[in-house]
């Protein structure tokens, strides 16, 4: 393994400290919560390469209560991201508007996760694997998203293992 990250949620502690210690090859990452503005539903973005002054700016800027204001954040600090376990209801508010809002949004989707079972993987995979540049036109116009990677932007996957201690 080259590179290690740990993204604990909120916060980039236990990541810092492991950083401080000399490890090497090490990303700062975090699995930060935030929430649509119109109903409050919450979802985890995972965010890696954050500084100690950009996880401080995640509160003082109240990126975390829009999700709008957040993604627009994260294009203007070019930091790599990915939805977290898209399909797993956060506070029970989650809808298909809010994924395909999700598909304007950001770039990244996890879509395997060790926590998670199938049953969250495959019904994601049929949706990202049907996003065309013509599906997501249709979402743009119909979702009028705030801000976002738009419509000629790549969308990616990403894989994460969770592990005991």
């Amino acid at each position: 393994m080259d590179l290690v990250t740990i993204t604990d949620h909120d916060t980039i502690r236990g990541a810092m400290e492991l950083l401080e210690r000399g490890f090497e090859g090490f990303i700062v990452g975090q699995e930060v919560t935030v929430a649509f503005p119109e109903d409050r539903c919450k979802l985890h973005v995972l965010v890696w390469g954050l500084t100690p002054e950009q996880d401080e700016e995640l509160t003082t800027l109240g990126l975390r209560d829009d999700v709008y204001v957040f993604a627009a954040w994260l294009y203007h600090h070019r930091l790599a991201h990915a939805v977290a376990h898209p399909l797993y209801m956060q506070n029970g508010r989650l809808t298909r508007w809010h994924i395909e809002r999700c598909a304007l949004l950001f770039k990244g989707f996890e879509v395997l996760n060790g926590a998670h079972t199938e049953r969250h993987r495959q019904p994601l995979e049929r949706f990202l694997q049907g996003l065309t540049p013509a599906s997501v036109q249709e979402l743009a116009r119909t979702r009028s998203s705030r801000s976002g990677p738009g419509p000629g932007r790549r969308r990616g996957r990403a894989a994460r293992t969770t592990t005991g201690c």
